[in-house]
Protein backbone atom coordinates (compact mmCIF):
# COMPACT_ATOMS: atom_id res chain seq x y z
CA UNK A 1 0.00 0.00 0.00
CA UNK A 2 1.12 3.59 -0.97
CA UNK A 3 -0.13 6.90 -0.03
CA UNK A 4 0.15 9.33 -2.60
CA UNK A 5 -0.26 13.02 -2.33
CA UNK A 6 -3.93 14.51 -3.34
CA UNK A 7 -5.25 17.59 -4.78
CA UNK A 8 -8.72 16.22 -4.21
CA UNK A 9 -11.18 18.64 -2.76
CA UNK A 10 -14.48 16.52 -3.03
CA UNK A 11 -14.99 12.75 -2.96
CA UNK A 12 -17.76 10.46 -2.50
CA UNK A 13 -18.81 7.76 -0.55
CA UNK A 14 -18.63 4.00 -2.43
CA UNK A 15 -19.65 1.71 0.66
CA UNK A 16 -20.76 1.84 3.69
CA UNK A 17 -18.20 3.35 6.31
CA UNK A 18 -17.97 1.40 9.60
CA UNK A 19 -17.94 4.36 12.49
CA UNK A 20 -15.98 3.41 15.85
CA UNK A 21 -18.03 3.44 18.86
CA UNK A 22 -15.41 6.02 20.96
CA UNK A 23 -16.47 9.51 20.45
CA UNK A 24 -13.79 11.94 21.12
CA UNK A 25 -12.66 15.30 21.77
CA UNK A 26 -11.42 17.88 19.08
CA UNK A 27 -10.02 21.19 19.16
CA UNK A 28 -12.02 23.61 21.60
CA UNK A 29 -13.54 20.06 23.37
CA UNK A 30 -15.63 19.07 20.72
CA UNK A 31 -16.91 15.58 20.19
CA UNK A 32 -16.64 13.81 17.34
CA UNK A 33 -17.29 10.49 15.72
CA UNK A 34 -15.73 9.85 12.56
CA UNK A 35 -16.50 7.86 9.43
CA UNK A 36 -14.04 6.74 6.25
CA UNK A 37 -15.57 6.62 2.75
CA UNK A 38 -13.82 5.13 -0.12
CA UNK A 39 -14.63 2.84 -3.03
CA UNK A 40 -15.14 -1.08 -2.28
CA UNK A 41 -13.38 -2.69 -4.44
CA UNK A 42 -10.10 -0.41 -5.77
CA UNK A 43 -8.21 -1.81 -8.71
CA UNK A 44 -4.71 -2.56 -8.06
CA UNK A 45 -2.16 -0.27 -8.81
CA UNK A 46 -4.55 2.65 -9.42
CA UNK A 47 -5.08 5.65 -7.07
CA UNK A 48 -7.96 6.02 -5.14
CA UNK A 49 -9.50 8.09 -2.54
CA UNK A 50 -10.19 7.93 1.05
CA UNK A 51 -12.12 10.82 2.61
CA UNK A 52 -12.39 10.95 6.76
CA UNK A 53 -15.24 12.86 8.24
CA UNK A 54 -17.19 13.85 10.67
CA UNK A 55 -20.16 11.12 11.36
CA UNK A 56 -22.67 13.88 12.05
CA UNK A 57 -21.57 16.66 9.66
CA UNK A 58 -20.16 18.84 12.33
CA UNK A 59 -17.44 21.79 11.00
CA UNK A 60 -14.72 20.39 13.28
CA UNK A 61 -11.41 20.89 12.18
CA UNK A 62 -8.50 18.68 13.69
CA UNK A 63 -5.32 16.83 12.60
CA UNK A 64 -6.34 12.99 11.89
CA UNK A 65 -4.40 9.95 10.97
CA UNK A 66 -5.07 7.66 8.46
CA UNK A 67 -3.78 4.49 8.33
CA UNK A 68 -3.95 1.23 6.07
CA UNK A 69 -1.66 -1.84 5.68
CA UNK A 70 0.84 -0.51 8.36
CA UNK A 71 1.64 2.67 6.50
CA UNK A 72 -0.27 6.17 7.97
CA UNK A 73 -0.37 9.44 7.03
CA UNK A 74 -1.80 12.60 8.53
CA UNK A 75 -4.79 14.23 7.03
CA UNK A 76 -6.39 17.59 8.75
CA UNK A 77 -9.88 17.88 8.56
CA UNK A 78 -11.08 21.26 7.88
CA UNK A 79 -14.67 22.15 8.11
CA UNK A 80 -15.27 18.07 8.89
CA UNK A 81 -13.60 16.71 5.68
CA UNK A 82 -9.81 15.63 4.57
CA UNK A 83 -9.27 13.64 2.45
CA UNK A 84 -5.85 11.68 1.03
CA UNK A 85 -5.34 9.07 -2.35
CA UNK A 86 -3.90 5.78 -1.79
CA UNK A 87 -2.65 2.90 -3.87
CA UNK A 88 -3.31 -0.89 -3.29
CA UNK A 89 0.14 -2.78 -4.51
CA UNK A 90 -1.39 -6.46 -4.30
CA UNK A 91 -5.46 -7.14 -4.32
CA UNK A 92 -7.43 -8.91 -1.42
CA UNK A 93 -8.71 -7.63 2.06
CA UNK A 94 -7.92 -4.19 3.11
CA UNK A 95 -8.73 -2.37 6.63
CA UNK A 96 -8.88 1.33 6.67
CA UNK A 97 -8.71 3.10 10.16
CA UNK A 98 -8.67 6.75 11.14
CA UNK A 99 -8.07 8.46 14.48
CA UNK A 100 -8.77 11.60 15.43
CA UNK A 101 -9.37 13.90 18.50
CA UNK A 102 -9.36 10.30 20.06
CA UNK A 103 -12.37 8.99 17.92
CA UNK A 104 -11.70 6.25 16.01
CA UNK A 105 -13.04 4.58 12.72
CA UNK A 106 -13.05 1.62 10.69
CA UNK A 107 -13.20 0.75 7.16
CA UNK A 108 -12.92 -3.14 5.43
CA UNK A 109 -12.37 -3.05 1.39
CA UNK A 110 -10.90 -5.14 -0.73
CA UNK A 111 -8.52 -4.45 -3.79
CA UNK A 112 -9.46 -6.25 -6.66
CA UNK A 113 -7.01 -7.48 -9.66
CA UNK A 114 -7.82 -5.88 -12.77
CA UNK A 115 -6.85 -7.35 -16.59
CA UNK A 116 -5.27 -4.58 -18.67
CA UNK A 117 -4.48 -4.08 -21.78
CA UNK A 118 -1.23 -1.88 -22.38
CA UNK A 119 -1.27 0.45 -26.05
CA UNK A 120 0.80 3.24 -27.75
CA UNK A 121 1.36 4.05 -31.10
CA UNK A 122 -1.53 4.71 -33.68
CA UNK A 123 -4.16 1.95 -32.64
CA UNK A 124 -6.09 -0.31 -35.45
CA UNK A 125 -8.52 -3.02 -34.96
CA UNK A 126 -9.74 -4.38 -31.44
CA UNK A 127 -7.50 -1.66 -30.24
CA UNK A 128 -9.82 0.83 -31.23
CA UNK A 129 -12.86 -0.43 -29.15
CA UNK A 130 -12.88 -0.54 -25.17
CA UNK A 131 -14.75 -1.16 -22.78
CA UNK A 132 -15.32 -2.04 -18.52
CA UNK A 133 -13.89 -5.57 -19.30
CA UNK A 134 -10.30 -4.14 -18.42
CA UNK A 135 -8.08 -0.65 -17.87
CA UNK A 136 -6.96 0.75 -20.60
CA UNK A 137 -2.99 1.30 -19.98
CA UNK A 138 -1.58 3.73 -22.65
CA UNK A 139 2.14 3.79 -22.03
CA UNK A 140 3.30 6.28 -25.37
CA UNK A 141 2.28 8.81 -27.19
CA UNK A 142 -0.96 7.06 -28.83
CA UNK A 143 -3.50 8.34 -31.77
CA UNK A 144 -6.29 7.72 -33.29
CA UNK A 145 -6.03 8.06 -36.88
CA UNK A 146 -8.34 10.69 -39.10
CA UNK A 147 -10.43 7.79 -40.65
CA UNK A 148 -10.59 5.53 -38.07
CA UNK A 149 -12.67 5.89 -34.99
CA UNK A 150 -12.28 5.57 -31.52
CA UNK A 151 -14.97 3.71 -28.76
CA UNK A 152 -14.92 3.94 -24.86
CA UNK A 153 -17.68 2.10 -23.24
CA UNK A 154 -19.54 3.14 -20.45
CA UNK A 155 -17.01 2.52 -16.90
CA UNK A 156 -14.28 2.14 -19.27
CA UNK A 157 -11.28 3.08 -16.70
CA UNK A 158 -8.05 4.45 -18.43
CA UNK A 159 -4.49 4.85 -17.08
CA UNK A 160 -2.04 7.51 -19.23
CA UNK A 161 1.75 7.62 -18.33
CA UNK A 162 2.92 10.85 -17.22
CA UNK A 163 4.02 12.80 -20.23
CA UNK A 164 1.79 10.42 -22.38
CA UNK A 165 -0.67 12.14 -25.11
CA UNK A 166 -3.86 10.52 -26.79
CA UNK A 167 -4.08 12.64 -29.90
CA UNK A 168 -7.69 11.93 -31.78
CA UNK A 169 -7.05 12.73 -35.26
CA UNK A 170 -10.47 11.12 -36.08
CA UNK A 171 -13.69 10.20 -34.03
CA UNK A 172 -14.15 9.63 -30.51
CA UNK A 173 -17.56 7.83 -29.27
CA UNK A 174 -17.62 7.91 -25.47
CA UNK A 175 -20.73 6.26 -23.66
CA UNK A 176 -22.00 7.81 -20.73
CA UNK A 177 -25.66 8.51 -18.34
CA UNK A 178 -26.99 11.08 -19.88
CA UNK A 179 -28.87 11.43 -16.10
CA UNK A 180 -25.55 11.67 -14.45
CA UNK A 181 -23.58 14.45 -16.76
CA UNK A 182 -20.12 15.93 -15.73
CA UNK A 183 -19.50 19.69 -16.06
CA UNK A 184 -15.80 20.41 -16.87
CA UNK A 185 -15.79 24.26 -17.13
CA UNK A 186 -13.87 27.48 -16.11
CA UNK A 187 -15.78 28.75 -12.33
CA UNK A 188 -16.66 32.34 -13.14
CA UNK A 189 -19.75 33.50 -10.94
CA UNK A 190 -22.68 33.25 -13.29
CA UNK A 191 -21.35 29.50 -14.31
CA UNK A 192 -21.08 28.30 -10.75
CA UNK A 193 -24.83 30.03 -9.97
CA UNK A 194 -26.01 27.95 -12.62
CA UNK A 195 -24.75 24.54 -11.79
CA UNK A 196 -26.24 25.42 -8.68
CA UNK A 197 -29.47 25.87 -10.30
CA UNK A 198 -29.41 22.91 -12.20
CA UNK A 199 -27.70 20.35 -9.61
CA UNK A 200 -24.85 19.73 -11.81
CA UNK A 201 -22.16 17.59 -10.92
CA UNK A 202 -19.25 19.65 -12.18
CA UNK A 203 -15.35 19.38 -12.20
CA UNK A 204 -14.09 23.33 -12.14
CA UNK A 205 -10.95 24.25 -13.55
CA UNK A 206 -10.74 28.17 -12.25
CA UNK A 207 -8.83 30.72 -14.56
CA UNK A 208 -5.63 31.30 -13.13
CA UNK A 209 -5.30 34.91 -13.81
CA UNK A 210 -8.50 36.21 -12.79
CA UNK A 211 -8.92 39.18 -11.17
CA UNK A 212 -7.68 38.62 -7.41
CA UNK A 213 -7.95 35.18 -8.06
CA UNK A 214 -11.96 35.27 -7.64
CA UNK A 215 -12.25 31.95 -10.31
CA UNK A 216 -10.84 29.99 -7.62
CA UNK A 217 -13.16 31.44 -4.44
CA UNK A 218 -16.15 31.13 -6.81
CA UNK A 219 -15.29 27.48 -7.46
CA UNK A 220 -14.29 26.62 -3.57
CA UNK A 221 -17.38 27.98 -2.81
CA UNK A 222 -19.35 24.67 -3.82
CA UNK A 223 -16.29 22.33 -3.71
CA UNK A 224 -15.81 22.81 -0.02
CA UNK A 225 -19.95 21.86 0.27
CA UNK A 226 -19.68 18.62 -1.31
CA UNK A 227 -20.93 19.68 -5.11
CA UNK A 228 -17.72 20.09 -7.29
CA UNK A 229 -14.47 19.52 -7.53
CA UNK A 230 -11.66 21.88 -7.91
CA UNK A 231 -8.72 21.42 -10.19
CA UNK A 232 -6.30 24.15 -10.71
CA UNK A 233 -4.97 24.98 -14.03
CA UNK A 234 -1.33 23.79 -13.39
CA UNK A 235 -2.66 20.11 -12.43
CA UNK A 236 -4.76 19.98 -15.60
CA UNK A 237 -2.59 17.69 -17.34
CA UNK A 238 -1.51 15.44 -14.63
CA UNK A 239 -5.46 15.76 -12.83
CA UNK A 240 -8.12 16.09 -15.43
CA UNK A 241 -8.67 12.96 -17.37
CA UNK A 242 -7.94 10.98 -14.18
CA UNK A 243 -10.92 12.42 -12.53
CA UNK A 244 -13.09 12.55 -15.54
CA UNK A 245 -12.72 8.45 -15.67
CA UNK A 246 -12.82 7.84 -11.97
CA UNK A 247 -16.42 9.89 -12.02
CA UNK A 248 -17.18 7.78 -15.12
CA UNK A 249 -16.95 4.38 -13.07
CA UNK A 250 -17.96 5.79 -9.93
CA UNK A 251 -21.61 7.55 -10.53
CA UNK A 252 -22.45 7.01 -6.84
CA UNK A 253 -19.94 10.02 -6.29
CA UNK A 254 -22.39 12.42 -8.88
CA UNK A 255 -25.34 11.12 -6.78
CA UNK A 256 -23.55 12.44 -3.57
CA UNK A 257 -23.14 15.74 -5.72
CA UNK A 258 -26.30 16.32 -6.55
CA UNK A 259 -27.62 16.08 -3.14
CA UNK A 260 -25.21 18.55 -2.03
CA UNK A 261 -26.59 21.18 -4.74
CA UNK A 262 -29.75 20.79 -3.92
CA UNK A 263 -29.03 21.63 -0.55
CA UNK A 264 -27.17 24.83 -2.28
CA UNK A 265 -30.05 25.68 -4.01
CA UNK A 266 -32.40 25.94 -1.25
CA UNK A 267 -30.57 29.23 0.15
CA UNK A 268 -32.07 32.08 -0.32
CA UNK A 269 -29.81 34.07 -2.62
CA UNK A 270 -31.39 37.74 -2.24
CA UNK A 271 -31.67 37.64 2.08
CA UNK A 272 -28.17 35.83 2.03
CA UNK A 273 -26.62 39.25 0.38
CA UNK A 274 -28.96 41.88 1.54
CA UNK A 275 -27.84 40.57 5.24
CA UNK A 276 -24.49 40.41 3.85
CA UNK A 277 -24.71 43.75 2.60
CA UNK A 278 -26.20 44.93 6.09
CA UNK A 279 -23.57 43.77 8.04
CA UNK A 280 -20.82 44.77 6.07
CA UNK A 281 -22.90 48.54 6.50
CA UNK A 282 -23.45 48.01 10.36
CA UNK A 283 -19.37 47.83 10.42
CA UNK A 284 -18.15 50.25 8.66
CA UNK A 285 -16.57 48.54 6.04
Amino acid sequence: MRFVASALVILAACSSPSVGPDGGASDGGLAVELRIMAPPAPAVGVPFPVTIVTADGSPATLPATLEADGASQRVMLYRGRGSASLIASVGGPLLLGARAGGATATLAIAAAERAERVLSGTLGGADLFWDAGADIHLTGATTIAAAAALSIAAGTRVLIDDRVSLTVLGTLRASGSPADPIVISRAGASTVAELVATCSPSILVPYPYAADDHQRFNAKSIADAGGAELVLNQDLGERLAERIFYYESNREALGTMKEKLRQLRGIPAAEAVTRECLGLMMTGR
